[in-house]
């Protein structure tokens, strides 16, 4: 809300979205507080790249080396250092082109400035977040080595290993295909409901042409003394156009929702996990389109492309390492459900800019 600028209804009703999606036993501490660290760990990460803060990337890497202790699984959290390196890369191309535009002082010479080479900078903030991460790790097993024997551990993990023998699930190939299946089963749903919103967008565009017909031919050779019948008439026509639109498309979005509901994409078994499991994953796959869309679009802000490639990131590290697939995710969306919300909002309203 603050620094992005979301409007407060909207990040409130996505968090609400979040939470009423959260389906982990809340009495399992380390699956909460998995995703408590997670998302602190983001929010100071993004902070700490758009302010230059070397605190927040050393107390971000920190917050995901104790995320290892809470449940080893989270290791793949690492992967979250790719924004870093991204965020960077953006920087150093908008400096590139700013070094190459047409601004020069007086006299044809460009302005002397110094500019910091992407490998430098780069490796700075890597540095900067591998010492929290390492220095939490170090922290953390050294108290486990004092109290319980750091060989404990160690014959731990190996048991956590040992599981993929008895439990072919939990093999690191099983786990992605799991993930993976669910997103392609979910394609089917994805291409017909792109086909009618597509029609709708269609819809609109050639309303948007028509009204804009209607209203020049109201203003057009317009006499004196006041407009022709006709002229009248298409003045009138522009709202009645509009209103006419409006109402096929809600009856055109109620019949969707029908025959999804009769086709069994949605559920109103609440005490399964049928409501969520086909919405669910759409609105991943949604969450993901927006973050890419936005990373590539020219008129992104860099606080944009830097927050959308933290929500592309979340939403495909949160189900590393477990064999529930993409429910995970659905378990992490504090930061995704606002951020897909806003986008989406964002271009309901048909065109509004930074």
């Amino acid at each position: 809300t603050r620094k992005l600028r979301m409007p407060r209804g909207i990040v409130f009703l996505g968090e609400m979205t979040a939470v009423s999606l959260c389906w982990c036993p809340t009495a399992v501490l380390y699956n909460y507080l998995t995703y408590a660290l997670f998302l602190a760990s983001v929010i100071l990460l993004y902070l700490g790249l758009l302010g230059e803060k070397r605190g927040y990337m050393v107390l971000a890497g920190a917050l995901l080396g104790t995320n290892v202790l809470v449940r080893f699984s989270n290791l793949p959290e690492m992967a979250m250092i790719a924004a870093v390196w991204a965020y960077d890369f953006i920087l150093w191309r908008e400096e590139s082109r700013k070094e190459v535009s047409p601004g020069t002082e007086r006299g044809g010479k460009k302005k002397a400035g110094k500019k910091e080479g992407y490998w430098h900078r780069t490796l700075r903030h890597t540095l900067w977040c591998l010492a929290g991460y390492v220095a939490a790790l170090v922290f953390l097993l050294s108290l486990i080595h004092i109290k319980y024997g750091i060989d404990e551990y160690i014959t731990g993990i190996g048991r956590l290993f040992a599981m993929t023998e008895n439990a072919q699930d939990y093999k690191a190939s099983s786990m992605i295909m799991g993930i993976l299946r669910h997103y392609v089963e979910n394609l089917y749903w994805a291409a017909r409901i792109a086909v009618i919103a597509a029609g709708g967008m269609a819809l609109f565009a050639g309303a948007g042409w028509l009204e804009a017909l209607l209203a020049g031919t109201a203003g057009k050779d317009k006499p004196k003394g006041g407009g022709t019948f006709r002229d009248e008439a298409a003045g009138r026509g522009v709202p009645a156009l509009r209103l006419g639109v409006r109402i096929l498309w809600t009856g055109v979005c109620a019949a969707m929702i029908w025959w999804l509901y009769k086709r069994g994409f949605c559920s109103l078994l609440f005490y399964s996990y049928d409501p969520i499991w086909r919405p669910g994953p759409l609105f991943l796959m949604l969450t993901m389109l927006i973050g890419v869309i936005r990373i590539f679009h020219r008129n992104s802000s860099r606080e944009e492309k830097l927050i959308s490639g933290l929500v592309i990131l979340t939403v495909l590290v949160t189900p590393m390492g477990s064999n529930n697939g993409i429910l995970p995710s659905l378990n992490n969306l504090f930061l995704a459900a606002p951020y897909t919300l806003w986008e989406s909002w964002r271009f309901l309203r048909l065109g509004e800019r930074k």
